[in-house]
């Protein structure tokens, strides 16, 4: 669920929708607006970038902010920071961080949604929460080299992780 607090989503249709998609043992990913946040408590996974997670949960303390979230919302939290790569904090207590590669950037047009997106791909693929989130963070690391909304092809990726 990409959820950008421009009206498509109302409390009402994300409960139905989480409803639904628990009932059929579907994952529920979610990137939204903080003022949406407590619309989507208990879904799989959270995917605010720490401007967003700090809004959300009022703590301005990395990485303090992540459990905080992770505690108010009862869903795993994918943090993103940017250059410094991905933390996620799983409803356990545990934190794990994948680095950023250093690259030169040039857009980060859609690298949330890039984050999202992949990080869903590795979850519905049977990859692991921290799998899944280092497979995102690749993904990121592509399309914010390139100008504009771009999309991340397999050849990429596969590239990417041959590498690393």
């Amino acid at each position: 669920i990409s959820d950008y607090a421009k009206g498509l989503f109302s409390f009402r249709l994300a409960q139905e929708i989480i409803t639904f998609a628990k009932q059929h043992g579907k994952k529920i990913v979610v990137d939204t607006k903080p003022s949406h946040c407590d619309w989507f408590v208990g879904v799989d996974v959270i995917t605010p970038n720490l401007k967003e997670a700090i809004e959300m949960s009022g703590v301005g303390e990395f990485p303090e902010v992540g459990y905080a979230l992770m505690t108010m919302l009862d869903s795993n939290i994918m943090l993103t920071r940017g250059g410094d790569g991905i933390t996620v904090f799983t409803k356990d207590g545990a934190m794990s961080h994948m680095p950023a590669k250093k690259i030169q950037v040039f857009d980060v047009t859609g690298a949330g949604d890039t984050v999202l997106a992949a990080a869903t791909m590795g979850l519905v693929s049977g990859l692991s929460l921290r799998d899944a989130a280092s497979l995102a963070n690749i993904a990121a690391g592509i399309v914010v080299q390139k100008f504009g909304t771009q999309c991340v092809t397999v050849d990429e990726l596969e590239k990417e992780l041959a590498e690393d």
